[in-house]
């Protein structure tokens, strides 16, 4: 499904259109309790959103609709590899076990620009060449540097996420104790392993509850609904991926619509191509200074060489 005009709106519940209509109330602090029809799962998290600055009845109605699911494995996952990281390491890697002596030897032809994604890259680049031509000429930033970053994220917006990036946040935020993510490590933890993997727990719930506040604020802000902003497992969103708290700083509304939408192909553009900018990008830059600039995108050097290669391919 290459769909270069993908809205996140499309097939929206009932329940998920009238949460829209519900977060249009204005953010203000309130200090009255966030209970009503909250499950008790939520109320926790409730109210340290409502403590935090967002809207008592926001929350109320953000949190009493059956589409906003606790899952255990978003959390469980991150904490069980940071297990195994810390406690496992002498247990090689599974594409180790799975191919012992083997390695990868896929290109950037492989995985990124096969014959139907570079027709679909065509495509993409008739069909939003004025925002692409705009972005270039605003920040200085390439066009097909902008469009590198959108294939290797969501391949133009063919793969967003298959899971609510409300759910996910908010299931992290949520997650405070170990008895949260049952089965996800090993019953018989020792007391130093149990504090170090709670420790951490915290540093993720509280990091999940700064992203799920922006969220919020991004989805109010532009009148967009969050719970069915489809994500990473980690709550990136729209064709660029950003997490909540970059949309906010970086999102622009690059179809002049009045708003933010980044599964909008024309505000993702706009939206890379400020982000490149703030992070340094300009003509002339060394090899090393663009990786240094790509990741402040993702801080994986992989990731940044792999972008530039199809930039450059591009």
């Amino acid at each position: 499904m290459v769909t270069h005009t993908a809205r996140h709106g499309s097939g929206w519940t009932a329940a998920a259109v009238a949460g829209l209509l519900l977060i249009t109330l204005v953010l203000t602090p309130q200090h009255a309790q966030a209970a009503g029809n909250v499950p008790p799962r939520w109320q926790p998290l409730a109210q340290r959103l409502v403590d935090e600055g967002i809207s008592n009845e926001l929350v109320m109605a953000l949190f009493s609709r059956s589409d906003v699911i606790y899952k255990s494995e978003y959390m469980g996952k991150k904490i069980r590899a940071l297990y195994r990281i810390k406690y496992d390491k002498h247990k090689p890697p599974a594409r180790a076990q799975e191919r012992p002596g083997r390695r990868d030897k896929r290109t950037i032809y492989d995985v990124h620009l096969t014959p139907d994604r570079l027709a679909a890259i065509r495509l993409f680049c008739v069909e939003y060449q004025g925002a692409l031509q705009h972005v270039e000429k605003q920040y200085g930033t390439p066009p097909e540097l902008v469009m590198a970053i959108l294939v290797v994220e969501t391949r133009l917006g063919e793969y967003l996420g298959v899971q609510s990036a409300f759910n996910a946040l908010a299931s992290m935020a949520a997650a405070r104790s170990l008895d949260d993510i049952g089965g996800f490590v090993p019953d018989s933890l020792t007391p130093e392993q149990k504090k170090y993997l709670t420790e951490r727990m915290d540093d993720k719930s509280d990091w999940a509850l700064k992203q799920l506040k922006a969220l919020i604020r991004f989805a109010t802000t532009n009148k967009l609904d969050p719970v069915s902003m489809p994500g990473s497992i980690y709550g990136a969103i729209g064709l660029c991926q950003f997490m909540p708290a970059t949309a906010l700083e970086c999102g622009v509304d690059g179809d002049g619509d009045g708003r933010v939408d980044l599964y909008d192909p024309a505000d993702a553009v706009h939206s890379v191509g400020f982000f490149l900018k703030r992070a340094g990008w300009k003509s002339g830059l060394s090899q090393k200074k663009r990786v240094k600039v790509i990741r402040r995108y993702n801080n994986d050097e992989f990731y940044a060489r792999t972008v530039l290669r199809i930039a450059t391919r591009l």
